[in-house]
């Protein structure tokens, strides 16, 4: 298998930046042997995975370490694609709702509530109504109290 250059280089830098910081000698047969180890994972992954290590370990990773690094890396990226493509779906789904003029208006969700809250006033009344002071009332529907602060519910 050929190895891209581009990517020996990106990968044996990162190397030279842990070996620095680890004070850990790096030959040519440890770069070698680490290349051909990691030379299916990309190098922008075992860039980030070698950051964590450099701000996180206490020693120099095992190409093993490092391919657990990398390959968790690309679980968190891989979950990160799928919520974004979670929440553009929902997104697409409520402007297709809107365009199709399911959703209504603010005009029209006002009176809805409206319409359900005296819906919901007269079956609160309903059971008072049956009260021997109030069969008077029955006839003409419910009286609905004022609400705190002297307005009538629903008027303003």
């Amino acid at each position: 298998m050929a190895i891209d250059p581009h990517w020996a280089i990106r990968v044996s830098t990162a190397m030279g930046r842990m070996a620095e910081v680890f004070d850990t000698p790096l030959t040519t047969e440890r770069v070698d042997a680490y290349v051909e180890a990691l030379a299916d994972i990309p190098a922008e992954t075992l860039e980030v995975a070698s950051k964590v290590f450099i701000a996180g370990s206490k020693w120099f990773p095992k190409p093993i370490e490092w391919r657990h690094a990398a390959e968790a890396w690309e679980r968190i990226v891989e979950e990160e694609k799928q919520r974004r493509r979670s929440i553009h779906r929902e997104r697409t789904l409520m402007l297709t709702a809107a365009e199709d003029h399911e959703l209504c208006s603010p005009e029209e969700n006002l009176e809805q509530v409206r319409a359900i809250r005296n819906q919901f006033r007269y079956l609160v009344a309903k059971p008072l109504d049956n009260r021997p002071h109030n069969r008077e009332r029955t006839e003409a529907g419910p009286e609905i109290p004022p609400a705190p602060g002297g307005h009538r519910h629903g008027a303003r």
